[in-house]
């Protein structure tokens, strides 16, 4: 939607603050969700390239959780295009 706001949803926050909150949770899931929180209060901050980088890996694993696909797919859908990773070719991501 052209003009739309592209700011974090309460239950990606919701999502974000538990993770971050749990000792157990993976360094690239605490990433992500600081980037989610950050990007929550304000419509002006954007997903570094980074962290996109991350995200993208992360969608691309097998083993990661739900959660953490969950928060990287929100980082990435208020990344830049030029910061939002590119597929390898004859790679699904």
């Amino acid at each position: 939607m052209p003009g739309a706001s592209k700011e974090t949803s309460d239950g990606v926050s919701s999502l974000a603050g538990k993770v971050l909150g749990d000792p157990g949770s993976s360094r690239i899931a605490k990433r992500l969700a600081a980037s989610a929180l950050t990007q929550g209060d304000s419509p002006r901050e954007r997903t570094s390239p980074r962290v996109a980088r991350d995200a993208g890996r992360a969608l691309g694993r097998e083993r990661s959780s739900e959660s953490v696909k969950r928060l990287a797919g929100s980082v990435l859908s208020q990344a830049p295009k030029a910061a939002a990773p590119k597929a390898a070719p004859g790679r699904r991501q």
